[in-house]
């Protein structure tokens, strides 16, 4: 299965999930839902004060069970993915809203999947050109990517 994680780094202000049709669990424990998790030790650990989201299946939120995404997304020969028409917005307004509550005006968007290419962690981009990048491309299976706010330097390392 898949696994989408977003962590934002030095929080300043609410992120309305609630507002949102696709499923997402915010969790403040910085444990990732795959085990073992390709970022977990590389990127999620190196942080202090982030939050991380889970972006998971509509079914699933909520519940204590597995998280994933698999029916809300459309997978591509297990390299790439996107959200299904009716949550391609979500995707973007979590995007915006999650760096607009970084203090430093960056996040790290993660993926994980059990099958699909080798990891890699992608060069930083900045917020609107990311963004016109998944509309043409979707999200790389099993890769990491820093997101900046456009106004904002993009740097590899937390601050």
């Amino acid at each position: 299965m898949i696994t989408l994680e977003i962590l934002v780094d030095h929080v300043t202000s609410d992120i309305d999930v609630a507002s949102l049709t696709m499923g997402c669990v915010i969790d403040f424990t910085m444990k990732s839902d795959r085990l073992p998790s390709l970022w977990q030790e590389e990127i999620i650990n190196t942080h202090k004060n982030p939050v991380l989201i889970h972006v998971i299946d509509r079914y699933f939120a909520g519940s204590d069970g597995m998280r994933w995404l698999w029916d809300d997304i459309e997978e591509e020969n297990w390299r790439r993915f996107r959200f299904i028409k009716e949550l391609e917005g979500d995707f973007e307004n979590l995007v915006i809203q999650s760096i607009a509550a970084s203090a430093t005006g960056r996040i790290w968007v993660m993926t994980d999947a059990q099958f699909g290419p080798d990891k890699k962690v992608l060069r930083p981009r900045r917020e609107a050109a990311y963004l016109s990048y998944y509309r043409k491309f979707g999200l790389r299976l099993n890769s990491a990517i820093q997101l900046v706010k456009d106004n904002h330097t993009a740097r590899r390392s937390s601050s």
